[in-house]
């Protein structure tokens, strides 16, 4: 169970200083180096070791607690008992010269919190794995009942020079790119029928593509899916998927060129709604109200800070770098 301890925690406090370097950095750097500091907790939250290095360690700080290493030193007990004299012992299975002691001048407390972690640790892993089947099954039901909606209604609509499929779709709300292998755009049947909203819609979904968010949606949901128990990692992905639509405006306006930015924030505005139809790894045009006036803030700064861009950068992989450690600090 400790390496899950190490895994769950070293995560919870990179999401927690990456949170913070977004705050400082959003001003200043550009949406997409700002999108793509959730890079390095996606590494965290699928990677679950760590690497022996000298270097500050989270995962050193859990091993040495203690606590934890009289945990350790208690697996396999059959039974356990604390002493008045702050003497802890305990009969192991198959041992036949009676009660150990494990550990001397413990205090109660300590000695509750110990029966806590070896009592969760006969829980933790069947638990872990029943929410984390859970959640994955809600998702995977989730993109094959939009994806089978969208075949059901759906009608190529030739672009010129279009690099994706294209299609106009009753199941959609608002543009969106959606699948796997072969994504493809789809737009409902009013986009279709602007000109002008057409081209931002497709403009903004080719950049979703090129940056990969068909697949970063995939491995969201399965980041969720192994985390599902930890609300920072459910804001992680809330926050990162805000960033992602802002880090696609921004590079939609380099694709549409200067002379489009305000057409472009109208159509995002004409595009927004509450919530929109489909699956949680489909990517989207659709805003509420609050994101929609963070977008459209965006769309009217021009420059960015080389220097906010190289300390988040450095912040971030110095954090991602001690959530990894393992080695004594």
């Amino acid at each position: 169970m400790k390496w899950f301890l190490i895994w769950a925690l070293t995560a919870s406090l990179l999401i927690l200083a990456l949170l913070l370097i977004r705050r400082l950095a959003r001003r200043k750097a550009s949406a997409r180096a700002i999108y793509a500091l959730w890079l390095f907790a996606a590494l965290r939250l699928l990677i679950p070791g760590s690497v022996s290095v000298d270097a500050p360690s989270v995962a050193a700080a859990v091993e040495r607690a203690p606590v934890v290493q009289i945990a350790g030193e208690l697996d396999g007990a059959e039974s356990i008992e604390y002493k008045p004299t702050g003497e802890v012992e305990a009969r192991f299975e198959g041992g036949f010269a009676g009660p150990e002691i494990v550990a001397e001048q413990v205090t109660q407390r300590e000695f509750d919190l110990i029966s806590a972690l070896l009592a969760l640790k006969r829980l933790v892993l069947p638990l872990w794995l029943t929410g984390a089947g859970i959640v994955a099954l809600a998702f995977a039901a989730s993109y094959l009942r939009f994806s089978r909606s969208l075949r059901r209604d759906r009608s190529p609509l030739w672009i010129p020079g279009s690099p994706l499929a294209v299609y106009v779709s009753g199941a959609v709300d608002t543009p969106c790119l959606f699948g796997l292998v072969r994504p493809a755009v789809y737009v409902p049947a009013e986009t279709a029928a602007d000109e002008r909203l057409l081209r931002h819609a497709i403009a903004h979904e080719y950049s979703h593509f090129m940056q990969l968010d068909h697949v970063w949606g995939v491995l969201r949901a399965v980041c969720l899916a192994l985390h599902w128990y930890n609300p920072l990692v459910w804001l992680a992905a809330k926050l990162s998927r805000r960033d992602c639509e802002l880090a696609c405006d921004e590079a939609a306006i380099e694709r549409l060129g200067e002379d489009e930015r305000a057409d472009y924030g109208r159509s995002l505005i004409r595009l927004t709604c509450e919530r929109a139809r489909g699956s949680a790894v489909a990517t989207t045009m659709c805003a509420g109200p609050r994101e929609l006036k963070e977008r459209i803030r965006m769309l009217t700064r021009k420059s960015h800070s080389i220097a906010a861009l190289v300390l988040a950068a450095l912040l971030s992989v110095t954090a991602t770098a001690c959530s990894f450690a393992g080695g004594e600090s």
